[in-house]
């Protein structure tokens, strides 16, 4: 009976997967027949980079190896890209990329009409070739490329683990270069490393982000003192450090370390962890939020500026290596080695502290706030 159940749970999984795949198909259709396929007056490159604002932050130095590469010097570049985003790479990375094209990823996949109006947006021009330099590939997102006709489309032979065999060999055979993952696993930066070294059949270091505001006008009232930024946020509920133990460590600091303040930082939806975490100290007159007051310019500017970060396996560690900022992070350590810690190689000040190294368990909030305090003196004075 039991395995009966789970034959009847898969069965329903599936056909619920070709359901939803079915109605990409037909809505990239529709919206391929009536765009206007403006062609362009120079060869176009069609970028599709669509994941979260810490993979961009790993992959946009290798940009400027893309605008020299003799091939491609002459081509006008477009990029898809994910609209959490949009503040870094418009201000940053426009001596880059040609054209932005941003789009709501959530809705991409699950709205009909929102995918159909920023398909139709994506095929209104012609391109000549198309790139999807994501390690871990998405079906939802890929099928773009079933409406495009170009001479050339390269991507990492890594099609979705739950793709059937049939679908892995019909995405493939839409790309004309697919390349061979990593014999070994690897960080996830140098991952956009072994991509554009085989993509571009050139030799491309092994590139540590970095995010250089020097040439940006950042308007952002920062603190007077000294001060440790948190950041509370995390991407999941499982990957989010509880908000009892950040309060903890910040009323451990305000006490041991009285010259520095806490600074909360995140998006507005992360204002109601701030919130808690003031509310848990006694000391909350010392702690300024800055969630929802900060765009990603702004962040990064914060972040630069501060003596330390105390985060979650998020964005924010990430910015905090790219403007050379010290973090703590703490994480669960599932996908150890994948975002975290950085390679030795990179010399980024950090420390990283994983449950299932210190507890035996994949339960982020295991790990007691002492741990975090322990190591705070490497990093204040």
């Amino acid at each position: 009976m039991h395995a009966v159940i789970n034959t009847m749970k898969k069965l329903r999984k599936n056909i619920k997967k070709y359901y939803r795949e079915l109605i990409i198909r037909i809505v990239d259709f529709l919206a391929k027949t009536t765009s206007s396929h403006t062609p362009n007056t120079q060869p176009a490159l069609l970028l599709f980079r669509h994941d979260a604002i810490g993979d961009y932050v790993l992959f946009r130095n290798y940009l400027p190896y893309l605008k020299t590469h003799p091939t491609y010097k002459n081509y006008k570049v477009i990029l898809v890209g994910n609209s959490l985003w949009q503040d870094l790479a418009t201000q940053l990375d426009s001596s880059y990329i040609d054209e932005f094209i941003f789009i709501d990823t959530n809705r991409f996949v699950k709205s009909i009409f929102y995918r159909y109006k920023m398909a139709k947006k994506i095929y209104a021009q012609k391109y000549d070739e198309f790139v999807y330099p994501i390690y871990a590939r998405e079906y939802q997102a890929e099928h773009i490329l079933a409406g495009l006709s170009v001479k050339n489309a390269t991507a990492y032979n890594t099609p979705p683990p739950d793709y059937a065999t049939w679908q892995r060999k019909k995405m493939n055979t839409l790309y004309t270069k697919l390349i061979p993952p990593p014999d070994v696993f690897l960080f996830e930066g140098i991952k956009n490393q072994h991509f554009f070294s085989q993509w571009l059949e050139s030799d491309i270091p092994v590139l540590k982000p970095e995010i250089s505001l020097d040439s940006v006008e950042v308007k952002i009232e920062l603190p007077e003192r000294p001060y440790v930024v948190l950041f509370p946020s995390a991407s999941t509920s499982k990957k989010r450090w509880s908000t009892r133990h950040f309060a903890s460590v910040a009323e451990y600091i305000l006490k041991k370390y009285p010259d520095y303040q806490i600074v909360i930082a995140g998006s507005k939806k992360d204002n109601v962890y701030a919130q808690e975490i003031m509310n848990l100290c006694n000391a909350s007159d010392k702690i300024q939020n800055y969630t929802s007051k900060t765009n990603l310019i702004q962040l990064a500017h914060l972040i630069r500026q501060a003596t330390l970060l105390i985060s979650n396996d998020t964005v924010a560690v990430h910015i905090a290596a790219a403007v050379q900022c010290p973090f703590i992070c703490v994480a669960m350590g599932q996908d150890k080695g994948k975002f975290i810690p950085y390679p030795e190689s990179f010399n980024i000040s950090a420390t990283c502290l994983f449950s299932i190294e210190l507890t035996q368990s994949y339960n982020i909030n295991d790990i007691p706030a002492y741990r975090v305090t322990e190591n705070l003196h490497h990093y204040l004075s």
